[in-house]
C-alpha cells in the first residue's frame, strides 16, 4: 500500500525537484518528520488523514501526480503560483488528473497562474466551493457535467476559469449553480449565445465573461432584476441588440462593461449614473473642445458615430468618412468609403497570397475593376465572388458596410474567426461561406433575415440555411429547401466549424450538386462456376425475372422514403416555426432605437 509521504514525494521531479525539497521541512525521501508536519501539509485530528495541500507562490515545478486520486480525505489542494516574484516561471505543467478531480471531498482546488494544459475533467465532489483554473493553457470545450459533475454542484460559490484557451458555448447547465456568486470566464475563446440560465443565478454578484467571441442578443432572463449583480462584464465580445433596461433596476450595480461589441441604440436612462462605472471612468465628463459637459451615459458606453480607446468616456467624434452604428466603438471607427472597405479586407485576408489570376486589387484605382467585384450602374459594389481564392485570416466582416451588397461568395477558402452582426446592414440575398473554418454561430439576425439564401421563402427562417452549424455538415455547406439539401451530423468530435462540407472540414474547391457526390461503383468482374447446372455467367446481362424483381423492389423503397419523407416534413415544418418564433423574440430588440443606418439600401 502506497504510504501518504510516497505519494507526495511524486511532486518532487528531477533536479528542479531535489532542489525544491531541500529547502522545505519533509519532502525528502526517508524524512523523519511525521508527514502532517511537512511544509504546506495539513491533517485533520486524527493526525494520519491528509486533508490540505497548500502552497501559494511556493516556487514548485512539476506536473500534478495522478497519485493524489489516493487521498481520499483530501479537501484543500492550492497550489498557484499567482504571488510569485518570477513572472516567467512556468510552475505546474502537464494536465490537472482526471484522479484528482474524482475526489469527492474536495472543498477548494485552486492551480492558477500555471502552465497547465489539456482539457477541464469533471470535478465530482458535491462539496466544491471553489474551483480555480485561472491563468493557464487549458483548453477545449466544457462538458454539460463541468458545473455539476454526477452528484451537483450546488455548493459551487466560485468557478474562475479566466485567462485560458477554452472554447465552445457555456452548457446551460450552469443554472444548477445555485449558489455561486463569482462567474469568471473572462478572456478565452468562447463563443456561440449566452444561456438564459445565468439569470437564474440570484445570488451571483460578480460576472466576467469579457474577452470572448459570445454572439447574438442577451437573451430573455439573462439580466435578473432580483439578482444581486455588483459587476458585469461583457465588453469585447461580438453581442448584438439593445442594452436590457433591466441593468438599470438592480440598485447594487456597480459597474457594467459593455463597450467593444455590436450594440445598437442608446444606454438606457435608468443606466446613466453619477455612479456606475465610477471605478473605470475617472475623468470629468467635461470637454475642453467643446466646453460642453457630456451626458453620463458615456460612462456606460461612447454613443453611436464616436469612438475610444477603451469605447467608453473620453469619446471622440468618428473622422470624415468614417461612421459607427454601435454603442461603444473602440478604437475606431468603420470606413464609409466602399474602396477603403475592400482596401481592409484585401490586407486582413492575406490579399497578396491570394491564389486567383490576374490579381489587381493592389495595383487597381477602380474597385469595380478588381477581380471578383461587380457593381451596378451606379457605381455601387453589389457582389463579392472569390470562391477557393486563397482567402486566409479572420473572416471579413467589414464587408457589412458596402450598403448595396447583395451577393457574396467567399467559400472553399482558409478563413477563420467569426461572424458578426456587421453582415445585417446590406441586403445580402446570396451568402456562401461554405469550407473555411469559421467558428461560433450564424448571428441570429441573418437567420431572420428574409431573401438570404431563401431564408422566409414560404415563411421559413433557419440558421441552416445561412450555413451548417458546428457538427454538421453537407454537400454545399448550408441547407436548401430547393434542393432538399440538409445538414447531417457528424460523428467526429472536431467537427467545430459552421459552413463544413464534409466532416473533416476540408476545402472542397468544386462545387457539386448533392447527387454528384455519390460514386458509382466498377462492376465486379464475377467468375460463376455451379456444379448443378453446366451454364456459366456470361455478358448478356441479368434475366428478365431478375430484372422485373429488382424494379419491384426498388419501387417498393421509393414508396416507403416517400411517405417517411412526408411525415418528416410536417415534424420540421412544425419545428421550423417553433425555431422562427424563438428566434424572433430573441432578436425583437435588435435595431430598435436606433438613428443609424445605412442610406439607400435597395440596390440600384
Amino acid at each position: 500500500m502506497t504510504s501518504n509521504a510516497e505519494i507526495l514525494l511524486k511532486f518532487i521531479q528531477g533536479d528542479a525537484g531535489k532542489a525544491w525539497a531541500n529547502l522545505h521541512v519533509g519532502w525528502k525521501v526517508g524524512s523523519k518528520e511525521n508527514v502532517c508536519d511537512w511544509d504546506y501539509v495539513d491533517c485533520d485530528s486524527t493526525g494520519t488523514r491528509i486533508i490540505s495541500i497548500e502552497a501559494t507562490a511556493a516556487g514548485l515545478k512539476a506536473t500534478i501526480p495522478s497519485e493524489l486520486g489516493l487521498l481520499p480525505y483530501l479537501e484543500r489542494v492550492v497550489l498557484d503560483n499567482q504571488n510569485g516574484v518570477d513572472t516567467s516561471f512556468s510552475g505546474l505543467t502537464g494536465s490537472i488528473p482526471p484522479e484528482l478531480a474524482s475526489l469527492s471531498n474536495l472543498i477548494e482546488v485552486n492551480l492558477a497562474f500555471n502552465a497547465l494544459t489539456g482539457s477541464i475533467p469533471t470535478f465530482a465532489s458535491a462539496k466544491l466551493q471553489t474551483l480555480n483554473l485561472s491563468s493557464n493553457q487549458l483548453s477545449g470545450p466544457l462538458s454539460t457535467e463541468s458545473f455539476y459533475g454526477s452528484k451537483g454542484h450546488g455548493s459551487l460559490l466560485k468557478l474562475d476559469l479566466a485567462t485560458n484557451q477554452l472554447t465552445g458555448s457555456i452548457p446551460t447547465s450552469v443554472g444548477q449553480l445555485g449558489r455561486l456568486n463569482t462567474l469568471s470566464l473572462s478572456d478565452n475563446k468562447f463563443s456561440g449565445t449566452l444561456p438564459s440560465d445565468i439569470g437564474a443565478l440570484k445570488d451571483l454578484r460578480w460576472v466576467y465573461i469579457n474577452s470572448n467571441r459570445f454572439q447574438g442578443t442577451l437573451p430573455t432572463g439573462f439580466v435578473n432584476p432580483d439578482a444581486e449583480l455588483k459587476e458585469v462584464w461583457l465588453h469585447e465580445n461580438l453581442l448584438s441588440g439593445t442594452v436590457p433596461i433591466a441593468f438599470g433596476q438592480m440598485t447594487k450595480l456597480n459597474n457594467l462593461y459593455v463597450d467593444g461589441n455590436k450594440f445598437t441604440g442608446s444606454v438606457p436612462k435608468a443606466l446613466c449614473t453619477d455612479t456606475l462605472n465610477t471605478d473605470f471612468v475617472t475623468e470629468p465628463l467635461y470637454d475642453n473642445a467643446t466646453g460642453v459637459t457630456a451626458d453620463t451615459c458615456v460612462r456606460l458606453a461612447c454613443p453611436m458615430n464616436q469612438y475610444s480607446a477603451e469605447g467608453l468616456w473620453p469619446c471622440t467624434d468618428c473622422p470624415q468618412g468614417y461612421s459607427t452604428p454601435y454603442l461603444g466603438t473602440e478604437v475606431e471607427c468603420f470606413p464609409s468609403d466602399q474602396g477603403e472597405v475592400l482596401k481592409k479586407m484585401y490586407e486582413s485576408t492575406g490579399g497578396t497570397k491570394w491564389t486567383i489570376t490576374n490579381n489587381n486589387w493592389q495595383n487597381g484605382t477602380d474597385e469595380c475593376q478588381f477581380t471578383g467585384i461587380e457593381c451596378n450602374n451606379n457605381g455601387h459594389i453589389t457582389k463579392i465572388s472569390l470562391p477557393n481564392s486563397g482567402l486566409q485570416g479572420p473572416f471579413p466582416n467589414i464587408i457589412g458596410f458596402l450598403e448595396h451588397l447583395d451577393y457574396v461568395d467567399l467559400s472553399d477558402n482558409a478563413l477563420t474567426g467569426y461572424l458578426s452582426a456587421d453582415l445585417q446592414w446590406p441586403p445580402i440575398d446570396h451568402f456562401d461561406i461554405s469550407g473555411n473554418k469559421i467558428r461560433g454561430v450564424i448571428p441570429p439576425w441573418l437567420c431572420l433575415s428574409g431573401g438570404m439564401n431563401e431564408n422566409g421563402d414560404g415563411g421559413h427562417f433557419h440558421c441552416n440555411l445561412v450555413a451548417c452549424p458546428a457538427g454538421t455538415h453537407s454537400p454545399i455547406g448550408r441547407e436548401s429547401m430547393a434542393d432538399n439539401i440538409k445538414c447531417q451530423p457528424c460523428k467526429q468530435q472536431d467537427a467545430i466549424y459552421i459552413g463544413m462540407k464534409n466532416c473533416n472540414g476540408a476545402a472542397v474547391s468544386q462545387k457539386k450538386p448533392f447527387w454528384g457526390t455519390l460514386i458509382k461503383a466498377p462492376k465486379p468482374t464475377v467468375s460463376i462456376s455451379s456444379t448443378t447446372t453446366s451454364s456459366t455467367a456470361s455478358s448478356s446481362g441479368p434475366s428478365a425475372s431478375k430484372i422485373a424483381g429488382i424494379v419491384i423492389l426498388v419501387l417498393a423503397s421509393v414508396g416507403i422514403v416517400v411517405f417517411a419523407a412526408v411525415r418528416v416534413a410536417k415534424r420540421m415544418k412544425a419545428k421550423k416555426e417553433e425555431e422562427h418564433e424563438a428566434l424572433n423574440t430573441n432578436i425583437t430588440s435588435m435595431r430598435s432605437g436606433s438613428s443609424w443606418n445605412l442610406s439607400n439600401r435597395e440596390v440600384l
